[in-house]
């Protein structure tokens, strides 16, 4: 059995495996390889402010009104934050506080957001 080889198909294999060594350095530049979590954000004063401030107030917060009270001052206690995660998270609370379902949602994950972070009440 002869194998003729010619110029088109040692340039299609050629580039298939420069795809494939991309993708396994683009894959090893994602993830450090040891299948540690990414570093948290730091919980800073204003980050533990913006979740005690959202934990107190949230069993309280029925209406649409008190949740929006509510996203206001956890909006509020994040400005001064370096926590991404938590800023984020509080700023989404706002944009829904007249779907139930949506606030929980929101709710829920700025609560893990905090706890994430460190965050412990």
């Amino acid at each position: 059995m002869k194998l003729k080889v010619n110029n088109r198909i040692l340039a299609v294999v050629a580039v298939i495996a420069l795809i494939a060594v991309a993708l396994l350095v683009r894959g090893s530049m994602a993830g450090n390889g040891d299948g540690e979590a990414p570093p948290k954000a730091p919980l800073d004063a204003a980050a533990v402010k913006a979740c005690d401030d959202f934990a107190s107030g949230y069993p309280k917060a029925k209406s649409q009104a008190a949740r929006l009270r509510l996203a206001d001052v956890v909006l509020q206690s994040t400005m001064d934050t370096e926590n991404d995660p938590v800023a984020d998270r509080a700023s989404e609370l706002g944009q829904n506080a007249d779907d139930d379902k949506q606030w929980r949602a929101h709710a829920s994950a700025l609560t893990e957001a905090c706890k994430s972070s460190g965050w412990t009440r």
